[in-house]
């Protein structure tokens, strides 16, 4: 039989962890808003550099800050500014198809104020000869 003592110390021991465990998640909150609003600042300062250049290069930028905030939630605020400009065009190629759908939604404001220009309609076919089938004779 346990005795009152006890089990007054394992209730208080249960609100413990559970405390470190509701402490512990509102770090990791705390921590993946910091990397979240640290990687937006980082692809507008990205976009802001390479608003001349193509859109492509803005998404890519966007495209390796969200990489490295996934991957490095507690070093992004101190390497994203100074890493992201650096290596955007070396990540881009590895980092694109991966990141691609997370990053469209907040790529997409910032690659808005450069569309890219509509494909030019495609040339009319050749008239000819032979039932319509296309060949020139």
């Amino acid at each position: 039989l346990k005795t009152a003592a006890e089990e007054a110390e394992q209730l208080t021991a249960a609100a413990a962890a559970a405390a470190a465990a509701a402490a512990a998640a509102a770090a990791a909150a705390a921590a993946a808003a910091t990397a979240a609003a640290t990687a937006a600042a980082a692809a507008a300062a990205a976009a802001a550099a390479a608003a001349a250049a193509a859109a492509a290069a803005a998404a890519a930028a966007a495209a390796a800050a969200a990489a490295a905030a996934a991957a490095a939630p507690a070093a992004a605020p101190a390497a994203a500014p100074a890493a992201a400009p650096a290596a955007a065009p070396a990540a881009a190629p590895a980092a694109a198809p991966a990141a691609a759908p997370a990053a469209a939604p907040a790529a997409a404001p910032a690659a808005a104020p450069a569309p890219a220009p509509a494909p030019a309609p495609a040339p009319a076919p050749a008239p000819s000869s032979r039932l319509g089938l296309g060949w020139d004779v």
